[in-house]
């Protein structure tokens, strides 16, 4: 099975990194979290963090434009999980 899309379950530090680079890799992808203030702090995080990687030159324009194409952030876990390849747990413990 090739794996094309994939959502991970917590949008904490660790699970928004890991959704992040899979969407940078190429992959689509969901981030998931129960409370909407956390789903806005990673939205405001990844845009942060992409911009930083546009000064920086480590990505272009394009790719961070595909990058946030590939990227979506859920608070309804049934929509989050519908037709991902596979789901990463990363909940706080």
């Amino acid at each position: 099975m090739e794996i094309k899309s994939c959502c991970v379950i917590g949008g904490g530090r660790m699970g928004r990194q890991i959704a992040l680079n899979a969407a940078i890799h190429g992959f689509a992808t969901v981030v998931y979290d129960l409370s909407a203030d956390v789903c806005a702090d990673v939205y405001q995080w990844y845009e942060e963090y992409l911009a930083g990687r546009i000064t920086k030159g480590r990505m272009t324009e394009e790719q961070v434009a595909k990058t946030k194409q590939m990227f979506r952030i859920e608070t309804d876990l049934e929509k989050a999980v519908a037709g991902a390849d596979i789901v990463i747990e990363a909940v706080v413990e």
